[in-house]
């Protein structure tokens, strides 16, 4: 995407919260801070599964493509055994696909790939940080749907001593930590480079969706009402990181596992 692009990046979303706050005509509610009260969690959730299964449906058609690509005629590799009468025969080597693919997301998790590069070794723990951010905050979410629909707990304006507002903080802040640390390192060193236009939109984007989660609880504990509109903000950011994540540094995860598990299947990976 083109730097000019960013006003469609940020238009589509605002149009969309707009045109539902047109709609439904929220109101600010009087008395306690409480975020369900001003846009109800199931209007949140019927937007998160629309916007989530077009992402996963783009993710998947990307993914298909992919694989069936590196898994051409071309890119194969091929085995070779002593066949019947001392003749060499090539045989294609078994992909084992899901163990492959196991492994593959074991060395992701782990970040072994970035913990042998030497150059920017801050990539290795800032990216990490960020990674298991997103996978805790994920935890966190799905401990908010055990609360709603499995234990009946009818708001979730949860005090900070609850084990799942605590799993929450704990990914916001390694989110917001991560990806600072990777802004300050991209000023700070020549060597590293000052990256692209790609990289910057999205460390911004998660670095803001960090902030203004935790500026909505900050605010909501200080029984300010801009916590109503931090939230507004909050729903923006977290669009564009949702709807555009097939498009964005998300998809490199993606490919990235299906390239290692490919390379895995086939007895392609770079020698350490």
């Amino acid at each position: 995407m083109k730097p000019a692009g960013i006003v469609v990046y940020f238009a589509i979303p605002i149009i969309l919260t707009l045109l539902y706050l047109s709609i439904a005509s929220p109101e600010i509610p009087e008395g306690e801070i409480v975020i369900g009260k001003f846009i109800p969690h199931q209007h949140i959730e019927v937007a998160g599964f629309l916007v989530g299964g077009w992402a996963l449906l783009v993710a998947a058609i990307g993914a298909y493509r992919f694989w069936t690509g590196i898994n051409s005629e071309v890119s194969k590799v091929y085995e070779y055994r002593l066949g019947e009468n001392a003749e060499l025969e090539a045989v294609k080597a078994s992909p084992r696909f899901i163990e492959c693919f196991f492994w593959s997301v074991i060395d992701i998790l782990k970040h072994s790939r970035f913990a042998e590069c030497v150059t920017a070794r801050y990539r290795y723990f800032a990216h990490f940080m960020i990674f298991w951010g997103f996978i805790i905050l994920g935890i966190a979410t799905l401990g908010d749907i055990i609360y709603l629909y499995g234990l009946g707990v009818e708001e979730l304006a949860l005090p900070p001593t609850d084990p799942v507002k605590i799993v929450g903080n704990l990914g916001a802040v390694l989110l917001i930590a991560g990806s600072l640390w990777a802004i300050t390192a991209r000023f700070s060193s020549e060597k590293l480079g000052y990256g692209t236009y790609f990289d910057w939109l999205f460390l911004g984007t998660i670095f803001a969706i960090g902030l203004t989660g935790v500026g909505i609880e900050a605010l909501r504990y200080a029984g300010s009402v801009a916590a109503y509109y931090m939230y507004l903000a909050h729903l923006v950011l977290v669009f564009t990181l949702i709807a555009y994540a097939p498009y964005s540094k998300f998809a490199h995860l993606l490919y990235r596992t299906l390239a290692y598990t490919w390379a895995k299947s086939v007895g392609r990976e770079p020698q350490k």
